[in-house]
């Protein structure tokens, strides 16, 4: 197939693009340019994890747990309330329509399953997440430069799971995963460290605008990789291969889905308390 050739040159061209721009933005955005490398280094750690083959299902569920309990938690710490104290009314328009270009984006995304396979389904998928996720990173930082930089964090760690399940499809289709996992690796920080490249300037309203939207949705992606053992989501397709698990092994999952999530929500609001 000619598409799985222009994933792996686009993502070399991405690659090349995201250390370019690093060096050149580190010492004004150190922040941006660390938070794109812990991107590039979870998502290949996720295809080096689909490497062994996992076959216990309470590590599948952990990895997604705790980032997506992350996730959340950095949305609503962070960013919810910086848009709702710039605006309430606009504020809270801009998390409607975050939210709601989540739900098209995961619907456009699923469309391409008809068209291609799995994997390269997830991988443009993902990739797409990733280079729109680095967008709104660099947007953050370069509005909000006193932003921590546990939140960058936090919303990146869902590329450890989204790794993993890009190169855990790819190989079930018999792809080779590793130059086209560079396209969603390097996304995120290519695209944070060019906003701060072309500095932006916003007005209030504006301001509270993108920080509803990027609050919705991220907010979107963080529920999204919440485990949830139900029919249809992420984690019952990975576990579940060609079987459904039985129901006492589901109500076993369905403890570790809701403390992997509590405690990767606990860990950031720890850190938010003590920074």
């Amino acid at each position: 197939m000619e598409l799985p050739d222009k994933s792996s040159i686009l993502g070399l061209a991405l690659t090349l693009v995201f250390i370019a721009t690093s060096i050149y933005t580190f010492s004004t955005t150190p922040k941006v340019v660390t938070i794109g490398f812990v991107a590039f280094a979870a998502m290949m750690m996720g295809g080096l994890l689909a490497l062994r083959d996992i076959k216990s299902h309470k590590m599948i569920v952990w990895l997604y747990g705790m980032s997506g309990g992350a996730a959340f938690a950095s949305v609503m710490l962070f960013i919810l309330p910086q848009a709702l104290n710039l605006s309430k009314n606009f504020g809270a328009a801009g998390i409607i329509a975050g939210f709601l270009a989540g739900l098209v984006l995961h619907s456009a995304s699923h469309r391409l399953t008809h068209s291609v396979t799995k994997g390269h389904s997830s991988l443009w998928s993902v990739s797409l997440h990733s280079i729109t996720a680095g967008l709104i990173i660099g947007l953050i930082y370069n509005q909000m430069p006193s932003a921590a930089l546990t939140l960058g964090l936090a919303i990146v760690s869902h590329k450890l799971p989204a790794g993993y399940m890009v190169a855990d499809r790819l190989k079930r289709d018999r792809e080779s995963f590793w130059m086209k996992l560079l396209l969603p690796a390097s996304g995120i920080g290519a695209m944070a460290s060019l906003v701060n490249i072309f500095s932006v300037s916003l007005g209030t309203t504006s301001r509270a605008l993108f920080f509803g939207f990027s609050a919705g949705i991220f907010l979107h992606l963080a529920l999204d990789f919440i485990p949830n053992p139900e029919p249809e989501s992420h984690l019952r397709k990975i576990l579940t291969g060609d079987e459904d698990p039985h129901h006492h092994e589901l109500d076993e999952i369905t403890i570790h889905c809701l403390a992997s999530t509590i405690i990767g929500a606990a860990v950031i609001i720890l850190a938010a308390l003590t920074v």
